[in-house]
């Protein structure tokens, strides 16, 4: 790209560890089109809740996502930060630094779930299964896709990190050890 566009997330391939400075003009205000299904986007100038995200209409609770060599659920939407998020259809979101989070009801049902960690010692991902998911909930424990230059990686085959019963588990690693754990409820 020639040109980054306000609003759009980017995955960079970077050829060393150097910090990389951006300049432009502070963003309080932008209107991303997504389209249905997974899309990369970025924030405001100043940090955002991700609830104020989750507000909209078309997006899928549970399925914001950062990437640090693993994909992490963030705790803030940053500035000069790309993230993945699934829209449920295609449409145009607004964040705004006045915008208010309406309330979005979401019961996190990992918490009651049995759960098997991978961990290559630098990195982890947990995997949970043995409690149902509502099909109109199943959407919220889906993950954005693999590259092979990801780090480290772990999911259920379909893209998933929840299943009821059973599933095959595809694992990225990048390092000759890798160690598994579980809890079970």
């Amino acid at each position: 790209e020639e040109t980054l566009e306000p609003g759009t997330g980017y995955l960079l391939r970077l050829t060393a560890d150097d910090p990389v400075t951006f300049t432009g003009t502070p963003i309080n205000e932008i209107s991303i089109s997504l389209s249905a299904g997974w899309n990369l986007f970025s924030g405001l100038s100043t940090s955002l809740a991700p609830d104020l995200v989750y507000a909209q209409d078309i997006i899928q609770s549970g399925t914001i996502y950062g990437l640090d060599g693993v994909y992490f659920s963030p705790e803030s939407i940053d500035p000069g930060m790309g993230y993945w998020v699934r829209s449920t259809e295609d449409g145009e979101i607004t964040l705004s630094l006045g915008l208010s989070a309406k309330q979005v009801s979401f019961v996190n049902r990992v918490e009651e779930a049995n759960s098997i960690t991978f961990s290559s010692g630098t990195y982890t991902t947990e995997l949970y299964f043995g409690v149902e998911v509502h099909e109109d909930e199943i959407l919220s424990y889906s993950l954005p896709p693999v590259f092979p230059q990801m780090a480290f990686d772990a999911r259920f085959s379909g893209d998933t990190k929840m299943v009821l019963d059973s599933g095959e588990i595809e694992v990225l690693n990048t390092t000759e050890a890798l160690t598994l754990s579980y809890e079970i409820l």
